[in-house]
């Protein structure tokens, strides 16, 4: 299979194989490329009452990056390898709110497929 469309790929292979003018990127499973292309995870947060003590609770947790809050939620990013789910989860629940949904960021590949584009062979082996 060839494309451009991560989210296809994501879902349908368990090689992949990366080409930019003419020259091998990378190769190898889609978690493979994600983790050499990607310094960071995300976790997705969907919650509801969340004040801003929650957020800032959140902000200040360990291997934490960034907090953005989105429509319903948040969009948390951490440094790779750092799981904060269940931190996350606990301030979220102290903090009163109610904890709909948390999950790993979704199309990790896409991001993953544009950082090795923007950056070129620099990261890729």
């Amino acid at each position: 299979m060839s494309s451009h469309m991560m989210s296809e790929v994501e879902g349908m292979c368990s090689s992949v194989g990366l080409i930019h003018g003419g020259r091998l990127l990378f190769r190898g499973t889609p978690d493979e490329m994600v983790e050499m292309m990607l310094d960071t995870d995300e976790v997705r947060v969907e919650a509801k009452g969340m004040s801003a003590t929650v957020v800032e609770s959140i902000r200040k947790i360990e291997g934490v990056l960034s907090v953005e809050e989105t429509k319903g939620g948040l969009t948390v990013r951490v440094r790779r390898g750092v799981e904060a789910r269940p931190e996350i989860s606990r301030m979220i629940m102290q903090g009163g709110a109610e904890l709909l949904t948390i999950r790993k960021g979704d199309r990790m590949l896409e991001k993953a497929y544009i950082e090795a584009l923007r950056d070129g062979a620099d990261k890729a082996k």
